[in-house]
């Protein structure tokens, strides 16, 4: 960590380093270690001045998300695996196959469904990174379908060994844990007052007892507010009001709109460190130079020739 931090020119810069961090924060399974690391933004790479490679990003970004799941920050996590799986590539790379695994559990515990992959993603990846990851495809379509809980059962029974082998069974379970709250709060979005079976049978939990335990879970956790007629067996949802003029409301408002403004003023140094490079520049300039026949002349010659010119 005091290498990391003596090698970096800026908090915002990326080093070789940073991968080797959160690779032995994993290893001592002491993810709270790199809470200082986590926090920073890390949105250069100056291969000149840290020389930082390709594959230092890719694993920064992986290693990343995985002490990031490590205390259960998974919607950050889901950021770092589609920033890891996304980077430009002429070839599809063992950490992006992985880093995809993790980004679609992660997906599926936050939204229910696969991951939305950047239009910016390399071809090469998005032609070839599914056919790598056949048991984890299955299992999006299974939380699809909706006899939940049969199909879950038989997949992961079927995969049991490769999510084993992959490391990736605790988030397997969890996906199955966030379908049935996912379910649980949708129902408490649409009814007044079901019973306990009804719950259970709606949100693929196997008994009446499981769904009471989920219930005072949720309401414990603030996610919903319910009250449990335990004689009758019924659960009666109640509407909460959700207040945004409060104290709290306003500083989170003014730490959102502080940390867009310091987003903004970086992209637009960004923006013009780019435009002054002589790279781009050339690069510019060769897609805006003039064809050497004008389009009229290209249009008196024979078809043939003509469709030669303009390739």
């Amino acid at each position: 960590m005091a290498a990391a931090t003596a090698l970096q020119p800026s908090y915002s810069q990326l080093t070789p380093i940073h991968p080797e961090v959160f690779k032995f924060v994993l290893l001592s399974k002491c993810h709270h270690t790199a809470r200082m690391f986590l926090d920073d933004e890390i949105v250069e790479v100056n291969a000149g001045v840290t020389l930082a490679t390709p594959r230092d990003m890719l694993l920064h970004h992986y290693y990343r998300g995985m002490c990031l799941l490590g205390l259960n920050r998974v919607a950050s996590a889901l950021a770092c695996f589609t920033l890891c799986f996304s980077a430009p590539a002429v070839s599809l790379n063992a950490i992006q196959v992985e880093a995809y695994k993790r980004c679609l559990l992660c997906s599926l515990i936050m939204r229910g469904e696969g991951p939305t992959i950047p239009k910016y993603t390399a071809p090469c990846v998005v032609r070839h990174v599914k056919t790598y990851v056949p048991a984890y495809t299955e299992l999006v379509s299974a939380c699809s379908k909706p006899s939940i809980r049969v199909g879950l059962s038989n997949l992961l029974m079927r995969h049991a060994v490769v999510y084993e082998r992959d490391g990736t069974l605790g988030l397997v379970k969890q996906c199955t844990t966030a379908l049935a709250t996912r379910c649980v709060g949708l129902l408490a979005r649409t009814f007044m007052t079901l019973s306990l079976s009804q719950i259970a049978a709606h949100a693929a939990l196997p008994a009446a007892a499981a769904a009471e335990a989920h219930l005072l879970k949720l309401v414990g956790s603030a996610e919903i507010c319910a009250r449990i007629d335990q004689p009758r067996a019924t659960v009666h949802f109640v509407v909460r009001s959700v207040g945004h003029n409060t104290h709290a409301a306003v500083l989170a408002m003014q730490a959102s709109l502080s940390s867009i403004l310091c987003l903004n003023n970086r992209l637009s140094a960004l923006q013009t460190q780019v435009q002054a490079d002589r790279h781009y520049l050339s690069r510019i300039g060769m897609s805006e130079r003039p064809s050497q026949w004008g389009e009229d002349e290209v249009m008196a010659r024979p078809a043939r020739e003509r469709d030669l010119l303009t390739l």
